[in-house]
């Protein structure tokens, strides 16, 4: 017996050892913070009423910095969802609706937020496209054959605009150097009073939350 204890006990050792080792590990991996992201970012409203707020930025001079490109404003009907189900275009250009089933018929409806009724009210039938002009502001697309579909689309002029994450958390990414105006739209509040910021390094973030203090750092 005295052999058989004596033999364990360097093994029982070593276990509790690698044991406190794995935990000393495992602590530093919690405590280790994430990288900021680069460019232009920070805190807006959260979503309200199910959609998310929208971060609009211009430059000071706005011949200094050419728009970014934005994605082609098309959404599509497929596999009973539109997608994109947000999107950010520019007024005044033709956005496109598709229906890209193979033989499911849909519609598309575009309502401005706040309206009583829809503004385009259109059947998709399979490999249909349906062309549509924006003013500014936000419209929700529905189709009244799937209730299930939604999708939003904001229009801006805005050269840089991105949808917060639900909890407020943006990202509008790398901006050339410079003075800009930056402010929020939200489906509730609407366009918020844009404030100043400078875009002087890398990484410069913004609070535009209710509770911040709308300072850039």
């Amino acid at each position: 017996m005295r052999l058989q204890l004596s033999s364990r006990l360097p093994l029982l050792a070593v276990a509790a050892a690698l044991t406190a080792c794995a935990g000393e590990g495992d602590v530093d991996v919690g405590q280790a913070e994430a990288p900021l992201p680069e460019g232009v970012y920070g805190q807006a409203p959260a979503a309200q009423s199910g959609v998310r707020s929208v971060v609009l930025l211009w430059p000071a001079d706005l011949s200094a910095a050419p728009a970014p490109a934005r994605e082609t404003p098309l959404i599509d009907q497929f596999g009973l969802v539109f997608s994109p189900e947000r999107l950010i275009v520019s007024p005044g250009e033709t956005m496109s609706f598709a229906n890209s089933e193979s033989a499911l018929s849909h519609n598309v409806q575009v309502w401005p937020v706040g309206a009583e009724i829809p503004i385009l009210d259109s059947d998709a039938l399979p490999e249909d496209v349906i062309d549509f002009v924006l003013e500014p502001g936000g419209y929700d697309i529905l189709c009244d054959e799937h209730p299930g579909m939604r999708a939003f689309v904001f229009a801006t002029d805005a050269p840089w605009a991105v949808f917060a994450e639900e909890d407020g958390a943006f990202e509008l990414g790398v901006v050339p150097e410079g003075p800009y105006r930056i402010g929020t739209w939200t489906i509730d509040e609407g366009f918020s009073e844009p404030i100043e910021i400078d875009v002087t390094s890398v990484r410069t973030g913004v609070d535009l939350s209710p509770s911040g203090d709308a300072a850039g750092a």
